[in-house]
């Protein structure tokens, strides 16, 4: 796991329940953290309404309180 990843995973930790914008390798949603797990986290995704479950490596940046943690 590289350091722009731990950032932003700690970034997702720190967000007490409130929503970010997560940008992944794959797409950016809006979302809220829902469990953080040792190789996965759940987070709930504002747009669609549903739960979905993303690998921490798939996490390339995080929009909290608007600033970008990469």
């Amino acid at each position: 796991m590289t350091t722009n990843n731990r950032n932003a995973l700690n970034a997702i930790s720190n967000s007490a329940g409130r929503f970010f914008g997560l940008q992944t390798s794959t797409e950016v949603i809006n979302a809220r953290l829902v469990n953080f797990g040792p190789s996965l986290i759940t987070v709930h995704d504002r747009n669609t309404g549903k739960n979905r479950r993303f690998a921490k490596q798939q996490v390339k940046s995080v929009t909290f309180k608007g600033r970008t943690v990469r």
